[in-house]
């Protein structure tokens, strides 16, 4: 993964080369960073763009980038951080696994309790669905 890219360096000899010395090494490239500014490496659909890994939100909606462009959300964070307020734990899980249904949704947390929280949240969901 290529953390926030400039998206024109992307595009560059010396990358489009290195991506292609390590093909045999890499099985996928990806990059990750605000969904807005992956757009345009997205859209050239070169070698970088096989995994994505972008901020979301329940309100925010970032991803939406990703998918207006007819991709799948593969890897994404930030529910906890955009979506704080009136919503519970359980509801911002739910609404999660909702908007990201392919792929993993990634969840930092310094507080243990949460993870079991979150996990809970996560399987209540898993079983009603």
């Amino acid at each position: 993964m290529l953390h926030d890219p400039a998206p024109d360096l992307l595009q560059t000899d010396e990358w489009q080369r290195w991506s292609e010395d390590e093909k045999d090494r890499v099985r996928y490239f990806g990059v990750a960073g605000p969904a807005a500014r992956l757009q345009p490496i997205l859209e050239s659909e070169g070698p970088f763009a096989q995994v994505t890994q972008v901020r979301d939100g329940l309100g925010t909606r970032e991803a939406d980038v990703i998918t207006s462009l007819g991709r799948p959300l593969q890897l994404t964070y930030g529910y906890f951080s955009t979506d704080v307020g009136e919503l519970s734990g359980a509801e911002i899980v739910a609404g999660a696994l909702e908007r990201n249904r392919t792929g993993a949704i990634l969840v930092y947390t310094s507080l243990s309790s949460r993870v079991t929280a979150f996990s809970d949240a996560a399987e209540r969901e898993r079983r009603s669905a």
